[in-house]
C-alpha cells in the first residue's frame, strides 16, 4: 500500500477554512468604548485616552466597535471596525477627549440606555469598558434602578462578556457594585 503525502501547508490552509488549526480561535465581537467628558474626569482625560488609543489599536479588525463620550448626555462618535492607525484612532478620541460640556457631573444611566439600545446590533461577544472617575451621586433614584433593570437583565444576556469600568477609585466602586446587577465574572474595575 502507498501512502499518501501532502505538503503540510495545504493541510493547515484547510484545517484553517474549516476553522481548525493554530491561532487565535476566539470567536471575534464587539468592543463597546465610553470615555467620561465630565468637569471631573478632566485630570484623567489623557490617560483616559492613551488606554482607550492602546485598547483600540490592539484589536482585531474583525471586531467591531463603537466608542461614546460621556457626561450628562451622553453621545456616540464612532462605529465600525476599529481605526487602522493611530492617527485615525487619534482622530475619533481627539473628539472625545476635546468635548467640553456646559453640564455638571456624569450621568452613567443615559450611557446605559444608549449601550442597550446598541446591543442588539452588535455582534457577540460584546464588552463594554467605561473609563470614568464615575461619580454617580447626581443620578436620581429612578436612573439607578434604570441602570439595575438593564444590567440585571445583561446578566442573564449571554452575548454580554463583560462590562469593566475603568478609572474609578476604590471609594466609588461599591456604590457601582451594588447599582451595576452583574455578577462578579461580568464586572471588572480596573486602574489607570
Amino acid at each position: 500500500m502507498k501512502r499518501l503525502s501532502f505538503p503540510s501547508s495545504v493541510i493547515l490552509a484547510g484545517l484553517a477554512l474549516l476553522g481548525c488549526g493554530g491561532g487565535d480561535a476566539a470567536p471575534k465581537g464587539s468592543v463597546v468604548v465610553a470615555i467620561d467628558t465630565s468637569d471631573s474626569a478632566i485630570g484623567k482625560k489623557g490617560a483616559f485616552y492613551k488606554a482607550t488609543l492602546d485598547g483600540l489599536m490592539s484589536l482585531p479588525m474583525e471586531d467591531e466597535t463603537v466608542v461614546y463620550r460621556f457626561d450628562a448626555k451622553p453621545a456616540e462618535i464612532h462605529s465600525g471596525p476599529p481605526p487602522e492607525s493611530n492617527e485615525e484612532a487619534a482622530k475619533i478620541l481627539k473628539r472625545a477627549v476635546e468635548y467640553r460640556t456646559e453640564q455638571k457631573g456624569t450621568n452613567l444611566a443615559k450611557l446605559i440606555l444608549l449601550v442597550d439600545q446598541r446591543i442588539d446590533q452588535l455582534k457577540a461577544p460584546i464588552e463594554v469598558r467605561i473609563y470614568t472617575d464615575c461619580g454617580i451621586e447626581l443620578m436620581t433614584i429612578a436612573e439607578k434602578q434604570s441602570v439595575e433593570r438593564i444590567t440585571t437583565r445583561w446578566s442573564k444576556d449571554e452575548r454580554l462578556h463583560r462590562l469593566d469600568f475603568i478609572g474609578v477609585r476604590d471609594g466609588f466602586r461599591e456604590p457601582l457594585r451594588n447599582m451595576v446587577k452583574l455578577p462578579p465574572e461580568k464586572l471588572g474595575f480596573g486602574d489607570l
